[in-house]
């Protein structure tokens, strides 16, 4: 990672020949990932990393846990991201913005193994809700995802019939809340009664919605077109409520991905704050 900029050139080419020189249906899937990096970010010392990072491809649904101090670089597709609190982001190859390989590298963990893959889990009698709990080496977050299919000979506009709805269960702490796709009317209920408190609010695709506290969300689709939401909330934490609320309030960000190269974008990803990235779409 610290070589200099002449011998990582000539390496770099060194690789290319041999990969080009391959069949190209013997070549491995790291091989083609490689020579798609060097093409989009020529002379990049991170393009050797494909063959020390594993590799992996998220399909709709699925998850990754990535803890701290675990480099890792997102390279194409749509994803959701929740991260912990963080008070930097190193980055060291594939990138145009500013990098650091000596402070990276001396973050870093160099533990190895396979990927974790975080399976979600559904509420009982919630069949268009799944939520993704991260190990429990992280106590700050979890990330649920609402979805339902698209359906023909419903109104655009109107919601679906009543009984075709989700809910997500009060938070200690606060809540965001992302709509993707679609429109969906969205109810906060009160955790205790379930009475409706006062609130119900149409969001389509891009809408934001800040949860308070304690409160519980009943999410109906409108329209023919699907549903995709995502919500990051605090991790219930056992014997005492107000801590949940303060993690809550301080460590919980999501962010929405979107890349796909080869536009000139942001591949790289970096360290210290520990995260889980569930794919929306591939």
């Amino acid at each position: 990672m610290t070589a200099p900029a002449d011998r990582i050139a000539a390496q770099l080419a060194a690789l290319v020949r041999r990969v080009q020189s391959t069949n190209e249906m013997l070549r491995a899937p790291v091989e083609e990932l490689a020579m798609r990096l060097h093409a989009q970010y020529p002379g990049d010392v991170g393009v050797f990393c494909v063959y020390l990072l594993n590799y992996k491809l998220l399909k709709p649904g699925e998850a990754l846990f990535l803890g701290a101090n675990e480099p890792h670089a997102y390279l194409s597709g749509d994803c959701a991201e929740v991260m912990a609190t963080s008070d930097n982001v190193v980055r060291a190859g594939l990138t145009p913005k500013w990098k650091d390989v000596e402070t990276l590298c001396s973050c870093l963990t160099y533990i190895d193994g396979p990927p974790h893959l975080v399976v979600p889990t559904q509420p009982a009698g919630q069949p268009h809700v799944w939520t993704y709990v991260p190990p429990e080496v992280v106590d700050e977050f979890l990330l649920d995802r609402v979805e339902f299919g698209a359906q023909d000979g419903a109104v655009d506009g109107e919601e679906r019939a009543a009984e075709v709805e989700a809910r997500l269960p009060a938070s200690a702490g606060l809540a965001v809340l992302i709509v993707v796709h679609g429109t969906a009317t969205v109810e906060q209920l009160d955790s205790q009664s379930d009475v409706f408190v006062g609130l119900k609010s149409a969001m389509s695709a891009g809408a934001i919605h800040l949860v308070c506290p304690h409160t519980v969300l009943r999410l109906r689709p409108c329209g023919r077109e699907p549903l995709l939401v995502f919500r990051a909330a605090a991790k219930p934490q056992p014997g005492s409520e107000e801590a949940a609320e303060l993690t809550g309030m301080t460590s919980i960000s999501i962010a929405l991905h979107s890349l796909d190269l080869p536009e000139k974008e942001d591949a790289g990803g970096g360290v210290p704050g520990g995260g889980c990235a569930a794919a929306g779409r591939s």
